[in-house]
């Protein structure tokens, strides 16, 4: 398995939680990781994500162990239904992001690719996500940085 989100991962258990590799393109003398489509605003990389896996391989034991270790967590309902997820930037996303996430309709409204290229990065709410997720933190990091030089 790789890199899980807090939210994903089953209580406890981060130690799936590692950075992902990324190709990487030299541009005037520096490696940059190149951005996948499936990298979300806040910075996830969505094809790590268990929700998205579940989808993919049409997994319901483990969209069922998801929905209830959700609704546990949050304490708002989810059913299996809920973890359907082709990534944050498809037309099919999670109950998560519908229900819970802040980051995701911010991004939309402000037309922007990632939090990375939002003229208020890193925001409040940005960066209380990111407390919990070295991984994503580290990503908009390099974008940002990308962007800027």
């Amino acid at each position: 398995m790789g890199l899980v989100c807090s939210r994903c991962a089953p209580a406890g258990d981060l130690s799936r939680r590692s950075a992902p590799s990324r190709p990487s393109v030299s541009i005037r003398g520096r490696r940059l990781r190149i951005v996948s489509e499936m990298i979300a605003y806040c910075g996830l990389d969505c094809s790590k994500c268990d929700a998205f896996i579940a989808t993919r391989e049409e997994d319901s034991e483990r969209k069922k162990e998801m929905a209830q270790r959700w609704t546990k967590s949050l304490n708002i309902e989810f059913g299996p239904g809920d973890i359907d997820c082709t990534g944050c930037m498809s037309e099919k996303i999670s109950g998560w992001c519908t229900k819970v996430c802040k980051i995701r309709p911010c991004a939309e409204t402000k037309k922007v690719k990632t939090c990375a290229h939002c003229k208020d990065y890193p925001c409040e709410k940005l960066q209380e996500f990111l407390s919990n997720e070295p991984a994503a933190t580290k990503t908009l990091g390099e974008i940002h940085r990308t962007l800027a030089a």
